[in-house]
């Protein structure tokens, strides 16, 4: 098992389906490519983790995304990368 990512958030609208994704960096497609989801549970700050395997996030570039209300509409993206340990 590999650790956790954790993602906060601040100043957002906490509209009722606000979420957070994972994508790989570059990766052009916000409908179909996120590879994890969390709502904010219509928060204006808070906090999430994604817990999952190197299976799962392999060493790469990745950016977490807070999206709009079930929608697309990208408020804020951070870059990260994971490293091989």
């Amino acid at each position: 098992m590999g650790r956790k990512i954790r993602v906060s958030w601040h100043n957002a609208p906490a509209q009722r389906f606000d979420w957070v994704g994972i994508y790989k960096a570059g990766d052009p497609d916000l409908y179909n490519d996120y590879l994890a989801f969390a709502y904010t549970g219509a928060t204006v700050a808070g906090r999430t983790a994604f817990a999952g395997s190197r299976k799962w996030y392999p060493p790469g570039r990745y950016v977490a995304r807070l999206m709009r209300d079930d929608g697309y509409g990208v408020l804020a993206e951070v870059p990260f990368t994971i490293v091989e340990r």
